[in-house]
């Protein structure tokens, strides 16, 4: 019988015999010619390699070694440098024949040797796209490429095919295309293919992730439409072997997921499972974009090598994941929000869905790679380009137009794609107009300078008990600054430290952000090459004869004048 480390013992053919002069393998013993006898000699009980495997990342070897344990075959992993023999613990507890120094030396003389003759396999632990030899390849369930290279994905999650190509194109068929909603998800999903083969090819700039959040009620079909949209590539389930994971972990281990990522898609499920803080979720918003982990140090002190990748991230939960965390306008270029679709026909609609892709998946994701392989880059280059200059054109104007339109072209692109490449017939108009519609919807979020304004008049009138107003009587017991009135507008001066306070309760990541954006909007009194300006403010501490800095923030009314006045203004 045969045992694997850690596993119970089954039941094995006889083993195979080795003839490797001067060694001899036959049954369960080790044999070496004698040149003084000219016989074979017993050495020991049987051990020999059963396998060689190659890291096609790191060029590192595993090796698989098998040995006869007392009553039964042993299968053991060991590096290349466990063969040196000065470490022989693990062997020996696990019955390894090699008790003295004379036999060991002989047992690993052998296993050296046995190594020499077998062909190593290739093994890859990435996914998606990389440039090998000049080549691009793809790395999947197995290696796509030109250059005739065999690998074998070795990792956590399950990149083994079921079904068949053609049963997923009946899927296809039948329940997405002609539904403009299943068919932006299902390009959404294939467009991690694409962007992986942008960063990868060495030829374009594309270094950063697509991140898209899908939120809305439970009954929307969200979780079902991302199976849709990683099923190309492998295992759509929501377990620990499958392409949808769950957000509810540590920011390390989120990260870790992505690394050696580019080109296959992934969904992190269930965003409101994970209590995060604000800072935290906008710090790894930022971090999954921007396709590289933050420097750490190992244990030694010595810089850890950063994790990093290049693909398309989906989240799924029921709100909204730029309400949870910072109001960054930064954020909304990097993550785009779909709320409230509904992307199925009904119930039945989505069972079916689920049904199919559990069914036939990990196929037309190696299908589309071969198509992008045919593509030179900067040919794929040029449709994306049309494509950003075709959304532009229907996408509200902002500084921020280019970015977005270009990373929108992605999913455009791919649309373009399978109807060039596979012949299908998409809707493609109606996903135009879902992408503009998303960009419409986040454009008014997005204005940090028009939010920001709107917000503190309220936080001004709110504590109006706390600004000095000129004319009126009284004090008052905390000083916050003084709000003035000319020619029908209110200038409210707030003190620098309040005004930083007042920034952060209202859930901004930091004050120079929201001056520069009040700047850009034209309601921020300042001075010459500033942001602030001095302002005599009554009761003020580390006031000068020239007054104390403050916030200058103008507003085109009389904010106050539906309050009833406050008696308690000098």
């Amino acid at each position: 019988m045969i045992r694997k480390s850690c596993e119970p013992a089954i039941l094995v053919p006889p083993s195979e015999d080795i003839e490797l002069f001067p060694y001899r393998v036959q049954g369960n013993q080790l044999f070496k010619f004698d040149k003084k006898t000219e016989e074979y000699r017993y050495i020991s009980k049987a051990a020999k390699m059963k396998s060689i495997e190659r890291c096609l990342e790191t060029g590192e070897l595993k090796m698989k070694i098998s040995f006869w344990s007392i009553d039964c075959w042993i299968i053991m992993d060991i590096e290349r440098s466990d063969l040196d023999g000065k470490n022989t613990k693990k062997f020996l507890n696990q019955g390894m024949d090699i008790i003295g120094d004379k036999k060991t030396k002989e047992v690993f003389s052998f296993l050296s040797e046995h190594e020499k003759s077998i062909h190593p396999r290739y093994f890859h632990t990435g996914l998606g796209w990389d440039r090998i030899n000049g080549f691009m390849n793809y790395k999947s369930h197995s290696l796509i490429n030109n250059n005739g290279i065999e690998s074998r994905y070795s990792g956590e999650i399950n990149l083994q095919p079921k079904g068949s190509l053609e049963g997923y194109e009946d899927l296809l068929k039948e329940y997405v295309l002609g539904h403009a909603p299943l068919e932006l998800m299902f390009c959404i999903g294939l467009s991690a293919s694409l962007l992986g083969f942008l960063n990868q090819s060495g030829e374009s700039l594309w270094d950063w992730s697509l991140m898209c959040h899908i939120h809305g009620f439970s009954s929307t079909g969200k979780t079902t439409a991302s199976m849709l949209a990683v099923s190309p590539f492998g295992n759509p389930n929501n377990n620990h072997q499958g392409l949808i994971r769950s957000f509810n972990g540590t920011k390390n281990a989120l990260i870790s997921s992505l690394t050696g990522n580019f080109g296959m898609p992934i969904v992190f499920d269930e965003t409101t499972m994970n209590e995060m803080e604000s800072k935290k979720l906008s710090s790894l918003i930022y971090e999954f974009s921007q396709n590289q982990e933050r420097t750490r140090l190992n244990q030694d002190s010595t810089m850890k090598k950063s994790g990093t990748w290049c693909t398309t991230i989906i989240t799924t939960g029921e709100q909204s994941i730029i309400n949870r965390a910072e109001k960054n306008a930064g954020l909304r270029v990097r993550l785009f929000e779909f709320e409230g679709i509904n992307w199925f026909k009904d119930a039945n609609h989505a069972e079916n869905v689920k049904k199919a892709v559990k069914q036939n998946y990990g196929f037309f994701g190696e299908a589309f790679a071969r198509l992008l392989n045919r593509y030179p880059s900067m040919e794929l280059e040029e449709l994306l380009e049309r494509n950003k200059e075709e959304l532009k054109k229907e996408m509200p104007v902002s500084h921020l137009v280019d970015r977005i339109s270009g990373k929108m072209s992605l999913i455009l692109t791919t649309v373009d794609l399978l109807e060039k490449g596979f012949g299908y017939k998409l809707c493609r108009d109606q996903i135009k107009s879902m992408l503009i519609d998303q960009e419409n919807k986040s454009c008014a979020d997005r204005n940090i300078g028009e939010n920001f304004h709107r917000q503190f008049m309220d936080h001004v009138i709110q504590h109006s008990r706390k600004y000095y107003q000129k004319g009126s009587s009284g004090g008052v017991s905390e000083v916050w600054g003084t709000i003035e009135y000319e020619k029908g507008k209110t200038y409210v001066y707030t003190l620098s430290n309040v005004f930083k306070e007042a920034v952060t309760q209202l859930g901004y990541p930091n004050d120079k952000l929201v001056l520069h954006a009040l700047k850009e909007k034209g309601v921020l009194h300042h001075e010459n090459n500033k942001l602030k300006i001095r302002k005599n403010i009554k009761g003020a501490s580390n006031q000068s004869k020239n007054g104390v800095y403050t916030i200058c923030i103008v507003f085109s009314e009389d904010i106050l004048s539906l309050e009833k006045p406050y008696e308690n203004f000098i």
